[in-house]
């Protein structure tokens, strides 16, 4: 079956009459199969994300079913890929950690699910499991040849960028080059020439930066599946163009990038993805609960008919309806303490008015606010002080911080997101709108900061706040996750990177919106420059 850059139409039509065909006669392999080849063939050209989920989604569902480990492995890698794409790294994460457990006998897939998982690290700023994840793709590749090797070379010259080496990156990505040049095809070597023009650009070197972005922006331009590639090229040209004052130039760049963005991932892009995840999450859960509830049924249908069996050789009337009667008083009770007790977890995990419409509708839609405030935390050195602990002590010593966290939280009217490891995210301003939500998330931030000085003993804390627009829903069903996106959250992450110890470190944006507060005070930091985002405007805020 046709599955190339240069037959996607081939691929499109074939594709879909071997899935017409397994749908008329049943075989539900060839059906799922079929799903994967299209769900490729979307990834591998321009164009919005969403068709290509819905077929991977469709695909897993099938072979769910058919308890085909090897199909559930490559959809998972495959979404994996596509939430890289779209630059949504934890979930990529997520989905390939799926994908390694059920691949351990599949050494080609292992190496290039561990080279995935490096570059999403990368791009986390998780440098020493990047590392790590390299050197497993690397040692596990056996058959894969010089184009696999080259692109994990590039982007461990990447990691060297984002991690601010760049005299290293750039050495490491110039030999890069020159091991593979002449042994493939010259267009698969876009990655070290955009890498290097991205390291280029941090030191300022911006003719040398428009020089090989310009080189792998060429190669990179008719080839689907180098989207990644395109919009850090696009990216670096504009910025380079407008440090020189060529405003003609960067205006064409920043155009190209803004069609490139929105036609990949735009907004209601993103929330169709979300949606479409959300809602195979929420029919694989309740599939299971619906088989858990036949096998109750089963068992509470043998149980009718054993009591009705007792019943009829004891015959003792007033006993039995007694007894029948305090069974059934029982069952509502336990019934009633279930249904609350399920309640109260629900919105231990989601906001009131989400878990409403969840349990109205069977699904939550995702929505948009334009007005938000996002605070992140993070525990400086925890690695080296978890070293220190035993894992009991240090899980005590999270829970009792993060306990605190959600109550100050509450307390200022923040909707707690997640926990990822050491780190505390929440938000104000969502699902209920709240035009304080910048003074509260800032209040909230400098009462954890002021907890922390009290009673973090060996841990100190980080904080970084960031206001802006963000899309919000739920994600999974299995474990049920209410989660933010948007350029909103990864800003106020690097906030907190950018923080110092024991302060609140807020943007430009929040700023703005509480800079007339008579009982906050406020220390302009300066310009400080940011990976991804150029220099931006931050101020430590105090109270």
């Amino acid at each position: 079956m046709y599955l190339s850059i240069s037959d996607k139409e081939k691929t499109n039509i074939y594709a879909n009459k071997a899935l017409e065909n397994a749908k008329e006669i049943g075989i539900t392999s060839l059906e799922a199969r079929s799903y994967v080849i299209l769900g490729r063939a979307q990834l591998a050209q321009y164009g919005p994300r969403d068709k290509a989920t819905r077929y991977f989604l469709n695909a897993l569902e099938l072979f769910n079913k058919l308890k085909d480990n090897n199909g559930i492995a490559t959809c998972y890698l495959q979404l994996g890929v596509l939430s890289f794409d779209m630059q949504n790294f934890e979930e990529s994460a997520q989905y390939l950690l799926k994908a390694l457990e059920y691949s351990k006998d599949n050494p080609i897939r292992l190496s290039t699910i561990h080279y995935m998982l490096a570059l999403c690290y990368s791009e986390l700023g998780r440098f020493t499991e990047a590392e790590v994840m390299f050197d497993l793709a690397e040692s596990e590749n056996q058959v894969q040849g010089d184009v696999f090797n080259m692109q994990v070379g590039a982007f461990r010259g990447k990691m060297y960028v984002n991690r601010g080496d760049v005299d290293l990156a750039i050495s490491y990505l110039h030999d890069n080059i020159e091991k593979y040049k002449g042994n493939i095809d010259p267009k698969m070597q876009a990655p070290p020439y955009i890498f290097l023009s991205s390291a280029y650009l941090q030191t300022k070197d911006y003719r040398n930066a428009i020089r090989y972005a310009k080189r792998g922006y060429e190669l990179a331009s008719d080839r689907g599946s180098y989207i990644i590639y395109l919009r850090e090229a696009e990216t670096n040209l504009y910025k380079a163009y407008q440090a020189l004052g060529n405003t003609d130039s960067a205006f064409f760049f920043l155009h190209e990038l803004s069609i490139l963005k929105d036609s990949i991932s735009s907004i209601t892009v993103l929330q169709r993805v979300a949606e479409m995840k959300g809602k195979f999450e929420f029919e694989q859960e309740m599939e299971a609960r619906r088989s858990e509830q036949k096998l109750k049924d089963a068992i509470a249908a043998k149980e009718l008919e054993r009591e009705k069996l007792v019943r009829n050789i004891l015959f003792v009337g007033f006993i039995l309806l007694m007894g029948v009667a305090a069974l059934v008083y029982y069952q509502r009770v336990k019934v009633s303490r279930e249904k609350k007790k399920s309640d109260t977890l629900l919105l231990n995990i989601l906001p009131a008015a989400t878990a409403e419409e969840l349990k109205t509708k069977g699904s939550a839609e995702a929505k948009q606010f334009d007005n938000v405030s996002v605070l992140f935390t993070d525990f400086v050195n925890f690695t080296g002080i978890s070293q220190q602990l035993s894992p009991k002590e240090l899980v005590a010593n999270i829970h009792y911080h993060f306990t605190a966290f959600d109550a100050i939280a509450e307390r200022y009217g923040l909707e707690k997101i997640k926990t990822i490891g050491d780190a505390y995210m929440a938000v104000c301003g969502l699902p209920a709108e709240n035009r304080q939500h910048a003074r509260q998330t800032v209040l909230a931030a400098l009462e954890m900061a002021r907890h922390m000085e009290e009673h973090g003993k060996k841990f100190k804390v980080r904080i970084g706040i960031h206001s802006g627009p963000v899309v919000a829903g739920i994600v999974g069903v299995r474990k049920f996750q209410y989660d933010i996106w948007g350029d909103t959250v990864n800003t106020a992450s690097r906030m907190e990177s950018n923080s110092e110890v024991g302060k609140v470190n807020i943007s430009a944006s929040t700023y703005a919106l509480i800079k007339e507060e008579k009982d906050l005070q406020f220390e302009y930091r300066g310009e400080v420059e940011v990976k991804g985002k150029g220099a931006l405007g931050m101020y430590f805020a105090y109270k």
